[in-house]
């Protein structure tokens, strides 16, 4: 093997490491894009903080908090399972195009890289499913957890005789 492919192989991996390892102290030193409140939410805020409503101020610094994929995701109302299976399915699609464009160019096996393709498809189409299935399944028990009749508070009369 020759040295000189050994050396632009090891340049490239502490490369691409030392970017993989500065991305996150990017992002986490990221400061939100801006430090002051728009007039609209600042009414808003100061109507809660005169009413007091400490649950409304909270949920303000919650959402204003947010920024960059983290509030585009939330904002979609895309968390937990959906959000895992969305991007499984996007891993198995992109996985099963690669593989077709694997057995297409390199033709060593190209029926194999294409049942392979098939294969990863499939698993995509049940992530697919997965995700629709989750996502349904928690609007439903939100919109059902909505509706519940309230219960009056005190001792229930006795049942009609």
């Amino acid at each position: 093997m020759d040295f000189s492919k050994i050396i632009i192989f090891l340049g490239i991996g502490s490369l691409v490491g030392y970017v993989l390892y500065l991305i996150p102290q990017i992002y986490s030193s990221k400061e939100p894009a801006y430090d002051w409140i728009p007039d609209k939410d600042g009414q808003m805020i100061n109507k809660l903080i005169a009413e007091n409503n400490k649950e409304g101020i909270e949920l303000f610094i919650q959402v204003i908090k947010l920024y960059g994929s983290t509030a585009s995701i939330t904002r979609l109302g895309l968390s937990g399972l959906p959000l895992l299976t969305v991007v499984l399915t996007l891993i198995f699609r992109f996985l099963a195009t690669l593989t077709w464009f694997v057995g297409l160019y390199v033709q060593t096996n190209p029926r194999a890289h294409n049942e392979f393709a098939i294969a990863i498809m499939d698993l995509a189409k049940l992530t697919l499913g997965a995700f629709i299935g989750s996502f349904v399944q928690r609007t439903v028990s939100e919109r059902a957890s909505e509706a519940k009749p309230q219960i009056p508070p005190g001792p229930m009369p006795p049942p009609p005789a």
